[in-house]
């Protein structure tokens, strides 16, 4: 009977895990593309202050999440957003906003796939 308890015990301890994860990498996922709007709307707007505040934000966010992310989550989805986010500032600054709005689509987009790989599902599991 201890050895039922014990497995029980390690599953509830892998379902906390999981849920742990999924809730972060859903609340990262919400809040990227919440940033993400925001420079969408500043560059739509060509406000060249806003654009760059909203870049800064987003990646000071990033920096944050990354510290944590690469902890549970594949690193090679993590590092393709991060090479990302390193570029969006310098491209805010340049007012390059088309390469701007191409690399932060690919970025929410790659962030939507980690919440995709990450989340408990049967395809997932198997």
């Amino acid at each position: 009977m201890k050895r039922f308890y014990i497995c029980l015990a390690v599953i509830a301890g892998i379902v906390g895990v999981c849920i742990f994860s999924m809730h972060r990498v859903s609340e990262m996922k919400d809040q990227v593309d919440t940033y993400a709007q925001a420079v969408f709307t500043a560059v739509g707007e060509e406000d060249y202050e806003k654009t760059l505040a909203c870049v800064r934000e987003l990646t000071s966010y990033w920096e944050e999440q990354h510290k944590v992310l690469v902890r549970y989550v594949r690193h090679a989805q993590v590092d393709d957003i991060s090479r990302a986010m390193f570029k969006l500032e310098s491209l805010a600054r340049y007012q390059a906003y088309h390469d701007l709005t191409a690399e932060l689509s690919s970025i929410v987009w790659q962030a939507n796939q980690i919440w995709e790989s990450e989340r408990v599902n049967i395809g997932n599991v198997m």
